[in-house]
């Protein structure tokens, strides 16, 4: 189903905080309408792929929650159990050491050991996907 779909499943305050969130706490810079075109799996894969949880006013805790909500009527925490790891949270840890490595006293021609495992276990949770 379309992102619309899963956004219309959204309430007004919801839907408000979801369009501001996606336009300041997401990564690429995206258009919002487009996105609402794509496809998505289920409920749970729309508001993971839409921005990072733990970059928005209302935290981490309250977007889990609304994804977790099953509002399409699927259980997609067996997905997850399978992948602890959600893209969320290694995108999260992404930013963070990017952020981290700005500093002039971090910075060095090889990634570091934490930022290959992070990498690597995005390349998993993609190709899981």
């Amino acid at each position: 189903m379309t992102g619309q779909i899963y956004f219309d499943m959204l309430n007004e305050v919801e839907q408000s905080q979801f369009i501001s969130n996606f336009v300041n706490c997401r990564l690429e810079n995206d258009d919002f309408k487009e996105f609402l075109q794509e496809e998505f799996d289920d409920f749970d894969t729309f508001v993971s792929s839409s921005f990072l949880f733990a970059k928005t006013p209302e935290g981490a805790d309250y977007w889990r929650e609304i994804r977790d909500s099953q509002r399409d009527g699927v259980d997609a925490s067996a997905r997850r159990e399978r992948n602890p790891k959600s893209m969320e949270e290694l995108m999260s840890k992404l930013l963070l050491m990017a952020f981290l490595s700005d500093d002039d006293e971090s910075k060095s021609d090889e990634p570091s050991e934490s930022l290959d495992d992070v990498l690597s276990a995005l390349k998993i949770k993609l190709s899981d996907d």
